[in-house]
C-alpha cells in the first residue's frame, strides 16, 4: 500500500552542500570499491551539512561487499560520514538494497542518497535526493523525495510520506529522465514493484527547467541534522546490500 505523501516544507528542502575532495585532515580521500564503481569518501573535517564532524572511518565493506555507513561517537563528540562515486552517472534506473529499516530512524538522524554535481556550491539547483529524516520532529513523515530544478530562479519540488513499512530487507529506486523522476520505496529486495508503499512520479510540464539534465556523481550519507546528537543517545549504522545503475536507452 502506497503511503500518503504532503507537499515537501521545511528543512526538508535545504539542498546539501556537495563537499570538497581538497580539503580536510586527509592529504588525499580513501576509496572504496562497491557495487562496480568507486566512491570517494569525505575527508574527515568539520562541515556543512549540520555542520557536522565527518569521520572518512565511518564508511567501510564487510565481507560480503555491503557497504556499511555509521555515526559514531568518540570523546563525545558525534561524527557523520558521506561518500560520493567518482563516475558521474546520467539517466537511468538507480537502486539500492538496503539491509535497514527505514522507518525509526531517531529524529536527528538523516540518511541520503542522491545525485549532486562534484564541485557545485549551494545554488539550490541541480540536485535529485531521497531523504530518510525527520529533521529533529519525532512526529514529522520518514522519506522526503526531493527534486531542485536545472536552473536557478526555481524552487525544488518534493513530497514527503509516513513510512508504514518495518522490513528490514527494502528497496529504495529512482528512475531519472530528461522528462521526470519515478520515486520508489519497496519492501523486501527486489527488481519488480511489489510490496511498494512510497511513490511518487515527478513529471513536470517544462522539464527542461525543472529536472536535472546531466550526469552527476551518486552521493550517500548519514549525518545528524542541525548536527545535533541522536536524542536517543545511540550510534547508528545503515548497511547497504547493493547497488545497481541501469543506464536509460539511448
Amino acid at each position: 500500500m502506497i503511503s500518503p505523501a504532503r507537499p515537501l516544507t521545511g528543512l526538508a528542502a535545504v539542498a546539501i552542500l556537495a563537499f570538497s575532495l581538497a580539503t580536510g585532515a586527509e592529504a588525499a580521500p580513501r576509496t572504496l570499491s562497491f557495487a562496480g564503481y568507486t566512491w570517494k569518501v569525505r575527508p574527515t573535517a568539520d562541515a556543512e551539512p549540520g555542520p557536522n564532524h565527518w569521520s572518512s572511518a565511518n564508511a567501510w565493506l564487510d565481507e560480503n561487499g555491503a557497504l556499511h555507513l555509521k555515526i559514531s561517537r568518540k570523546k563525545g563528540l558525534w561524527y557523520a560520514v558521506e561518500l560520493a562515486t567518482v563516475e558521474h552517472l546520467g539517466f537511468g534506473t538507480y537502486q539500492f538494497w538496503v539491509d535497514t529499516r527505514v522507518d525509526n530512524f531517531d529524529p536527528n538522524i538523516v540518511f541520503g542518497i542522491f545525485n549532486y554535481p562534484a564541485k557545485q556550491g549551494l545554488d539550490g539547483t541541480n540536485e535529485i535526493d531521497v531523504e530518510f529524516g525527520k529533521w529533529g520532529d519525532p512526529d514529522a513523515p520518514q522519506l522526503d523525495d526531493v527534486v531542485y530544478p536545472a536552473k536557478k530562479g526555481k524552487g525544488p519540488t518534493g513530497w514527503a510520506f509516513h513510512i508504514a513499512d518495518t522490513s528490514v530487507q527494502n528497496t529504495q529506486r529512482f528512475t531519472w529522465s530528461s522528462q521526470g523522476v519515478l520515486f520508489q520505496s519497496l519492501a523486501g529486495h527486489q527488481n519488480h514493484d511489489v510490496g511498494e508503499y512510497a511513490r511518487w512520479d515527478f513529471k513536470p510540464k517544462n522539464a527542461s527547467a525543472l529536472v536535472p539534465q546531466n550526469p552527476m556523481p551518486l552521493h550517500l550519507n548519514l549525518w545528524l541534522s542541525g548536527g545535533n546528537a541522536p536524542q536517543d543517545g545511540k550510534e547508528v549504522e545503515v548497511v547497504i546490500r547493493d547497488f545497481t545503475f541501469t543506464p536509460a536507452a539511448p
